[in-house]
């Protein structure tokens, strides 16, 4: 949904970005599977870079991010990308970075799932990064991306994670105060993108 993010981009707009929210496939409104998602990411960021210059924007500070299956499309569009294509960054939200592991979720079979599951890509490619992340998310698992973001930053790729305690999937919208840190997740992760 490319209003799920709606807030975040009136934010970092008003800051003096320039922001643009994609949409793409899924299986519930359009029938399709990951890898049509995937195309449609692609396409959403090779139209970004052919017509960012008509908002004054540069093609090496383009970030890229989402959240949940948009963060695993922004994650695994910057992996697949020769070097000079990258994105400056990726800002992610609680990414599925083993797809391999929900390939029953995707529409696709094990071996399919495993070209486009970031976790078993090279990490060379892998731009600054960095993840939110609720430790007791439910759908995509902490560990996943604990091993993940280790595993990048043994290949010498920076990759930060920012863990909430306590939290579930899509906790970043939530402008409700945590209880024992005194932390709300939606200023948070904005202050910290």
């Amino acid at each position: 949904n490319i209003w799920a993010f709606e807030r975040q981009a009136r934010e970092l707009a008003a800051d003096g970005h320039t922001v643009i929210l994609p949409d793409y496939r899924v299986s519930c409104r359009d029938g399709t599977n990951a890898t049509d998602s995937v195309v449609d990411a692609n396409a959403a960021y090779n139209w970004v870079r052919a017509h960012l210059a008509e908002w004054s924007g540069d093609n090496q500070r383009i970030v890229i991010g989402g959240g949940s299956a948009g963060g695993h499309l922004a994650l695994i569009t910057a992996m697949k990308r020769p070097r000079s294509e990258r994105p400056a960054a990726l800002l992610l939200f609680n990414p599925a970075v083993d797809i391999v592991s929900v390939a029953s979720w995707t529409g696709l079979e094990p071996r399919e799932a495993a070209i486009i599951s970031p976790a078993l890509q090279p990490v060379g490619t892998l731009p600054p990064t960095i993840i939110f992340h609720g430790t007791k998310d439910s759908k995509v698992p902490i560990g996943d991306v604990r091993t993940f973001c280790t595993s990048a930053r043994v290949g010498g790729r920076n990759c930060e994670l920012i863990e909430y305690e306590g939290k579930e999937h899509g906790f970043f919208h939530s402008e409700r105060r945590d209880a024992k840190t005194g932390i709300m997740p939606f200023a948070d992760t904005l202050a910290r993108s």
